[in-house]
């Protein structure tokens, strides 16, 4: 960038633009510009206030001093933003923060500090304040601007559009469902409907177990010390065939009524 084209970027396209970054000839073109300025108006300043004194001690100061001057703080408050806004732009240039600008409130090497870090090796290619002022495209160095086309195109590449049902060129993240992660025998729930794995029953796991099957030819006994379920029948106490007993020794031959057939 030459030395008309730093200083016209930097008061009309770039004011008061902080971000971005500023190649290291903008920066040192502008502010060879401003020293300059500043350099020459506090000659004329000087000189005209050293002859007016020459000629006469007691006099005022002439008039164009204080022309001079005027112009000079109007020239500086005009200036400070787009110098601010330059240096900070270049530092983005180099890798680092706008916010080692501060630096200039340490006094006496303050400024100093900021020039060094203004003058320091620009990063080449794009980095995270903006691409490359010196190569807007990237290809320098074969590195991809992702600045210069929307959603990391390549550079050169004209951008197609989203495709049928893919948003922004790109495949769709989600590819829908994938293989059931089961492993049979290990006993996990089948997800999302899929079939139970071999030796499982296909029946609701809520279900109640059903009961026991009984042989066909063996009736299904209450158990001992369970009272009969409600409207069902007692079964008929049956005759043993021990010795002509009656059931529960109750020996109808007898008079009394009790008794086995053995007594005595």
């Amino acid at each position: 960038m030459t030395f008309t084209e730093a200083v016209k970027t930097c008061y009309t396209k770039k004011y008061a633009e902080f971000n971005g970054r500023a190649s290291r000839s903008e920066f040192w073109w502008f502010f060879a510009f401003y020293a300059l300025v500043n350099v020459v108006g506090y000659m004329i300043f000087a000189i005209a206030t050293a002859v007016a004194a020459a000629n006469d001690p007691y006099a005022d100061a002439p008039v164009l001093a204080v022309i001079v001057m005027i112009a000079l703080v109007l020239f500086d408050l005009a200036t400070i933003v787009p110098y601010i806004a330059v240096a900070v732009r270049r530092l983005h240039d180099t890798g680092k923060a706008g916010t080692f600008y501060l630096l200039v409130l340490v006094p006496w090497v303050g400024g100093l500090i900021v020039l060094i870090l203004c003058a320091l090796e620009p990063n080449r290619g794009p980095n995270m304040y903006g691409p490359d002022p010196l190569d807007p495209s990237g290809q320098s160095l074969g590195l991809t601007n992702p600045y210069a086309q929307p959603y990391g195109q390549p550079a050169g590449q004209p951008y197609a559009g989203p495709t049928a049902g893919q948003p922004y060129g790109s495949a769709q993240p989600y590819s829908g469902p994938t293989a059931n992660p089961y492993t049979a025998g290990t006993g996990q729930p089948q997800p999302y409907g899929t079939t139970a794995p071999t030796g499982q029953p296909a029946a609701s796991p809520y279900s109640q177990p059903s009961a026991p099957q009984q042989p066909s030819d063996t009736p299904f006994a209450t158990p001992t010390g369970q009272p009969p379920a409600a409207g069902s029948q007692p079964s008929a106490p049956q005759p043993t065939q021990d010795n002509g007993q009656q059931p529960y020794g109750f020996d109808f031959s007898k008079p009394e009524g009790y008794g086995s057939g053995n007594n005595n």
